[in-house]
């Protein structure tokens, strides 16, 4: 008699209303309904990024369990560049406003232009001047003999001294560079808002004269060398 009053007594405190409906659902909200729908993201990526083969997505399933999504892309990249996931139709949107903007502008422009045929006047039509603002390598002088480029990923030294030996650095990256010079040249130092590049500089020694270009980012690296010149090409 007393082990049917225990079963009797355990049934009732472990009984549910609806015993159809699963315990995980009892009491436990779902976590997709407590987070913010995706509207925009902004990332970057690493500097030694080159190519971007493909993006993972690791996202929660209805159920609540985890599951990954790839997307193939295979395109290049530009570390320096800030890049965005966002619904496309906001774009579309954004592209209609700006159309039927652009066609109450060009009715505005035919009414003015019947206007003036009314009153039988020749149209004079305004030459619009856009600016544009043309790109110019920069350059830095450290003797009449020894100049610096800068033209993008291209670093053109201009010397007719010949180069002893170059070799890279980490942590910062830099690329050393050490010439044989037969005339006294001084230490100089540039610091530079560009891309690629944040620093040059150079420093005079016993038998060599060292050129020093600090990177932004992990790059590899040519040396080609021509008359009168060499070039570093990034890469």
């Amino acid at each position: 008699m007393k082990k049917g009053f225990l079963l009797f007594i355990s049934l009732f405190l472990f009984a549910r209303e609806n015993p159809f409906v699963p315990i995980v659902n009892i009491n436990n909200p779902s976590p997709i309904e407590e987070i913010k729908e995706l509207q925009k993201i902004a990332f970057n990526v690493p500097s030694d990024a080159r190519i971007l083969n493909k993006i993972k997505l690791i996202y929660t399933n209805v159920d609540g369990t985890l599951k990954e999504y790839e997307i193939d892309v295979n395109q290049g990249l530009d570390w320096h560049k800030v890049y965005m996931m966002l619904d496309a139709r906001e774009l579309s949107i954004k592209e209609d406003k700006e159309q039927k903007t652009e066609l109450k502008v060009e009715d505005k422009i035919k009414l003015a232009l019947n206007k003036e045929e009314e009153k039988e006047q020749p149209i004079k039509t305004p030459e619009i001047v856009e600016e544009v603002k043309q790109y110019k390598p920069l350059e830095y002088t450290f003797s009449n003999d020894f100049n610096v480029i800068l033209d993008k990923k291209n670093i053109h030294i201009k010397t007719h001294n010949n180069l002893l030996r170059e070799f890279s650095l980490k942590n910062p990256n830099r690329i050393v560079m050490d010439f044989k010079t037969n005339y006294v040249l001084q230490n100089k130092h540039f610091k530079m808002e560009a891309d690629y590049v944040d620093e040059i500089y150079s420093g005079v020694h016993r038998n060599f004269y060292r050129l020093v270009i600090k990177l932004d980012g992990i790059y590899d690296y040519d040396i080609q060398k021509n008359v009168g010149e060499y070039i570093i090409k990034l890469k």
